[in-house]
């Protein structure tokens, strides 16, 4: 394998259990390095289509995420948690009021880089 780099810039959603699933596989690619290797993690959020300029999550835009699509990403994340032995990923449903509490009216630009900054960790 060849390292060219010490640094990388990782942008990462931070309720995310793919995201999650990749910043294990990296901190796991780490440990094989023989230099050490700088994260530079940066936000992401993935539902920024969504938010309006308030910090708002407007459920009326169409994400093209029905019931059958929450199906699937229910049964990925409980087969990756399992081929991954990461039995502390949370599952989808209880995602979002464990890791940022119950919904909050307002999520700023600069409330949601510190929850992501906490939550990396």
């Amino acid at each position: 394998m060849v390292e060219n780099s010490g640094q990388i810039t990782v942008y990462s959603d931070y309720v995310c259990p793919f995201c999650y699933l990749g910043r294990r596989s990296l901190e796991e690619y780490q440990e094989t390095r023989d230099r050490d290797l700088e994260i530079d993690w940066q936000p992401f959020d993935l539902r920024s289509q969504k938010r309006g300029p308030d910090g708002k999550i407007d459920h009326s835009v169409d994400d093209r995420k029905d019931e059958a699509y929450f199906d699937q990403v229910r049964q990925n994340v409980a087969r990756l948690k399992e081929e991954y032995d990461a039995d502390e990923m949370l599952d989808l449903d209880d995602l979002l009021e464990t890791v940022i509490g119950p919904p909050r009216p307002l999520v700023s630009g600069a409330e949601f880089q510190l929850l992501f900054r906490e939550r990396i960790r």
